[in-house]
């Protein structure tokens, strides 16, 4: 693919598919939101009514007083905590919601890099 060139909606299906039922939501937020990844992992049942996504906070990775890297709710990019950005979004994320927020396999919060290492892993096998 081309990446100056959008993903059809068949390829954003497959990729939602390929990367998992736990991760999926995440693809459709980022696909139909305009969401990064972050964001898309710090979107709960609640932020999205009535055709609009409120996006108000993202997950960022941390580096804790052991050096170890915790993925952690943080302001959204050049915001102060408590503000918002409200987004269109398509009825078809409805059957989604009640699978936010996106947790990883022990059930906390997923680091966006870990994310991102399977998105790409998908990618591959789909051969985009």
């Amino acid at each position: 693919m081309d990446e100056r060139t959008l993903p059809s909606y068949e390829e954003i299906s497959t990729l939602a598919k390929e990367i998992g039922h736990r991760l999926e939501p995440s693809v459709w937020l980022m696909a139909c939101c305009g969401l990064r990844i972050g964001e898309s992992l710090g979107v709960f049942p609640e932020d999205i009514l009535d055709g609009t996504a409120r996006c108000r906070r993202q997950v960022v990775p941390i580096k804790n007083p052991s050096g170890k890297h915790v993925a952690l709710y943080a302001p959204l990019k050049h915001r102060k905590e408590g503000e918002w950005g409200d987004i269109p979004a398509p009825v078809h994320l409805e059957p989604l919601i009640e699978r936010l927020p996106i947790r990883n396999q022990a059930g906390g919060t997923i680091c966006p890099d870990l994310f991102h290492q399977s998105w790409d892993r998908a990618l591959k096998r789909l051969g985009l």
